[in-house]
């Protein structure tokens, strides 16, 4: 943490400070006094999912802004591999939609594989080790045709508010329209 560099404020010009995975717990932690005496300091603070963006902007002096997750894909890609999986959607997902691949992919016999998530939905998601988690992640990715992604705002198992729009495909082999 930037509260074991000493006179860290001080030494530096402009200091900004990335936080991916922010959900509820993170948000509340942000409010305690030990780290708004370090978010306070904050000249911005960047965040890898909009949704907490309100909750954190409530409580930080610092602007807030949304910087999208990536990966590597030229290290992380399967370059031509196999690629057994044909579907997959991991994490947040439309109901609708994951009924209708689940009924046209996973029934007895069938030839093709839509893996999903199996995991309850919560308020937030949550990994004993976020790192295994990660590594996991980018096998399934490096296995997989065709990778469904949705915006937060997009799944109504996350955000009773919000409606299911088109997926946004994590594979650049298919782009549905929008």
């Amino acid at each position: 943490m930037l509260d074991t560099l000493p006179d860290w404020r001080r030494r530096c010009e402009i200091v900004a400070a990335y936080i991916i995975d922010v959900y509820q717990p993170g948000i509340d932690r942000l409010a305690t006094r030990r780290l708004r005496k370090i978010t306070d300091k904050l000249d911005h603070l960047f965040v890898s999912y909009e949704q907490s963006i309100p909750k954190i902007q409530e409580i930080c002096r610092a602007p807030v802004s949304l910087v999208i997750q990536a990966a590597d894909a030229l290290v992380q890609g399967a370059h031509g591999g196999e690629r057994p999986i044909d579907l997959m959607s991991y994490g947040r997902r439309a109901p609708d939609v994951h009924q209708k691949l689940q009924q046209a992919f996973n029934y007895p016999g069938s030839p093709r594989i839509y893996y999903h998530s199996t995991y309850k939905y919560r308020e937030y998601p949550d990994a004993e080790d976020f790192r295994e988690a990660r590594q996991m992640i980018y096998q399934l990715l490096r296995r997989t045709k065709i990778t469904l992604n949705y915006r937060y705002t997009q799944t109504t198992a996350w955000n009773a508010r919000a409606s299911a729009r088109s997926p946004r495909a994590g594979s650049s082999a298919l782009r549905p329209a929008r």
